[in-house]
This record gives C-alpha cells, structure tokens and sequence, in this order.
C-alpha cells in the first residue's frame, strides 16, 4: 500500500466513506465510449442527455435546461461548470441553438452572479473557450438572410 507524504506541519484526516469524494469513475467519466464522451484537448465533457442527466442528478422527465439546475445561493456563482452551463443553455433554447451573445444572456437571465458579474469579462472568456475546447460543440454559420453577427453554437 503506498504512503502519500505529509507535509511538515500538515494532518491528515480520514473522511468516512459515504462523505469522501466520488472518483471520476463514478461520475460516468471512465467510460470513454465515443458515443458517450467527446475529447478535446484531454478535456472531458459528457454528451449524451442520459449521462448528463446522471452527472447533474435530473430524472428523466425533468427538461435539460438551466431552469433543471437548483439555484445557488444569492449572489455566488453556480456551481455548475461553464460547459455544463454552457450546454444546458443552448440544449433549453427553442431552437436548440445560441449565438455566444444568447448564452451570456441566458446565463445572466438565470443566475444572479451572472448579472452582478457583467462587467467581468473572465466568465465570458471561459464559455468562449469552451466553446472551441469541447468538441460537444459545433459552430453553425448564420444564414444571410438573418441579421446581426456571429454564429450559432450547438451541442452535438
């Protein structure tokens, strides 16, 4: 059995079973199907609606969409990753797609931190990683014929 080291000055303490945290395994990341995970740059996201039901704890009749997630306690961020967020935004739209601009606002109607945060450019820069990080999504170019710039993202 290997010994993890302590550092000097450190205790370790031992967390009983049921309040220990849960490997990714348990998660459903260990199973790298590629129709259950997409890879992007050694970045894991779920894709399916079963596992990200699983992940997120929603039954099955509950609608993927922010609306699914508990809310966080006022004025803290949800807790919740920016893709998950990302995702569960453009999965509860009407069209099943967002433009980046639609998610922001989403993510803002949503959640207070996000409206109290605006001005932070951080957040916005992380879900426009994400975007291109996570192969779940796919960037759809904008018809002509519709106004404004930019593209659509959707989870694929």
């Amino acid at each position: 059995m290997r010994q993890d080291p302590l550092i000097p000055g450190q205790t370790r303490i031992q967390l009983p079973q049921d309040v220990a945290p849960q490997s990714y395994d348990n998660l459903g990341y260990g199973n790298s199907s590629p129709s259950h995970l997409r890879v992007g740059d050694d970045a894991y996201i779920p894709t399916s609606d079963a596992d990200i039901r699983r992940i997120l704890g929603l039954s099955p009749d509950q609608e993927l969409s922010l609306n699914a997630l508990a809310d966080p306690p006022p004025g803290q961020r949800p807790g919740q990753s920016i893709p998950t967020l990302s995702q569960l935004a453009i999965l509860g739209s009407q069209a099943k797609r967002l433009t980046l601009q639609e998610i922001y606002q989403a993510l803002e109607d949503r959640f207070e931190w996000f409206r109290l945060n605006r001005d932070d450019k951080s957040w916005q820069n992380s879900i426009r990683h994400n975007l291109s990080l996570y192969k779940c999504f796919r960037r759809i170019a904008k018809p002509i014929t519709e106004p404004g710039k930019g593209s659509y993202w959707v989870v694929d």
